[in-house]
């Protein structure tokens, strides 16, 4: 009998109807395993959606230190100023704050508090306003070195400020003036000591809770257990929102983040709207948004460290007039949040409808919408979350969900395990029905 490869190479006619079955099985063999080399080489594109500050710049960094290389020099030296930015800026948005709030200084400490407030205002000046002014003038960025944060006395001004009780009083009260972002304020006051030092160098947990909001389209690529991944990360505030649309050519799966403990917060650049409510009509829209209908959707419900502490104090039913729980119920909170988003994958009947109205306008339009007008409250399935049976609603698309914290390495990096093998046994199941 001829070898296998003198088979192959023979005319079909000159083999058995066995062999010939054979050899088309084999060939079949061949090509799935060509085409499983191609898919699982493939780079595979997560693009990072969600409202402004809900953790895809943070969760971003996390897949740098736990899949990357971690961070250059150049990197550390700018995450080093950012960490002095949000210090600075910080501790003036609390002190306006206070005053937004009508919160007195302490009876034995008004003119000496007046005159910190003054010193600080000076060295702020310097090194925000003034270097912000530079920058932009000269077209680069300028850092702050640590002998300039460490001058002009400014590190006791920052802990005699703290110390203060109507400082931290106006931070417990931050969701009243929301235009500023005070969040990691006590995290660096806490580590103020060591980061006021000549020789700082930021470590990870510095640098995953430092905050600059982005203003570009970020790509950051690496190789995970021998895939390529690039991840896009775009801005989330709402003049932002107009580029998300050129980032969803070959996107393997929308990686959207929400924050689930702001539900009693409102945006920054609109204090009359809800975070939680914003963050619910973008992902409806993308998740209902006919161009994505065969990417998978993820959906990271983040912040739950916070979420945790908050209900304690702050009563959800206050703010989501739909939760019929109990509110200081950490699972109950849980089940409404899960279904409050995941109920928003519209029936492929009612999508349908929503095409056809759609397509009367320009294509990019519901995109562009979102947060501006009402166009989406109109398509909103307006039932109670507690009549709507989740099990009849989902057939065409699985939302995979989970709970995060993205400050905390160790749970990024088991949560984004379980979504790597969702992505590998997707692609292993496009295989098999291809």
């Amino acid at each position: 009998m001829l070898s296998n490869l003198k088979r192959t190479e023979m005319c079909k006619c000159c083999l058995s109807g066995d062999e010939r079955i054979q050899l088309e099985h084999s060939k079949r063999i061949d090509r799935e395993l060509n085409e499983f080399k191609r898919r699982f080489l493939a780079t595979q594109k997560i693009v990072l959606l969600g409202a402004g500050e809900s953790g895809k710049s943070t969760f971003l960094k996390q897949m740098q230190i736990i899949h990357g290389a971690g961070f250059n020099e150049q990197e550390i030296i700018e995450y080093r100023t950012q960490i002095y930015e949000n210090i600075l800026k910080g501790m003036v948005y609390l002190i306006n704050g206070k005053t937004h709030l009508g919160l007195p200084w302490g009876d034995h400490t008004t003119i000496r508090m007046k005159q910190v407030v003054s010193e600080y205002r000076v060295i702020f000046k310097s090194l925000i306003d003034d270097r912000e002014s530079d920058a932009k003038r000269l077209g680069e960025k300028i850092p702050i070195f640590p002998e300039q944060f460490l001058a002009n006395n400014l590190v006791n001004l920052v802990h005699e400020l703290w110390s203060e009780e109507s400082i931290r009083q106006a931070f417990e009260r931050r969701r009243e003036f929301p235009k500023y972002f005070v969040e990691n304020v006590p995290y660096y006051i806490e580590n103020l000591d060591r980061i006021a030092r000549k020789n700082y160098i930021p470590n990870s947990d510095d640098i995953l809770r430092s905050r600059r909001a982005t203003t570009s389209i970020n790509e950051t690529e690496m190789v995970i257990k021998s895939v390529p991944f690039r991840f896009v990360d775009v801005g989330g505030q709402r003049t932002q929102r107009q580029k998300w649309q050129q980032c969803f050519s070959d996107v393997t799966a929308i990686l959207f983040l929400a924050s689930c403990s702001e539900y009693d917060e409102c945006l920054r650049e609109d204090p009359s709207t809800n975070r939680l409510d914003e963050s619910c009509k973008i992902f409806e829209t993308l998740v209902n948004y006919k161009y994505l209908q065969n990417v998978e959707f993820i959906l990271f419900l983040n912040k739950y460290d916070l979420l945790k502490e908050k209900i304690k104090t702050s009563n959800i039913r206050s703010y989501c007039m739909d939760f019929y729980g109990n509110p200081k119920s950490l699972k109950d909170v849980e089940d409404y949040m899960l279904r409050k988003f995941t109920s928003l994958k519209q029936r492929q009947e009612f999508y349908e409808k929503k095409s056809n109205f759609s397509n009367k306008r320009r294509q990019a339009d519901d995109f562009d919408s979102i947060g501006y007008n009402e166009h989406s409250d109109k398509l909103r399935i307006t039932s109670k979350l507690s009549e709507i049976d989740l099990n009849t609603s989902r057939d065409e698309k699985t939302i995979y969900s989970h709970f995060t914290t993205a400050i905390d390495t160790n749970n990024i990096k088991t949560i984004f395990e379980m979504v790597r093998l969702m992505i590998f046994e997707k692609n292993c199941k496009a295989i098999m029905l291809a």
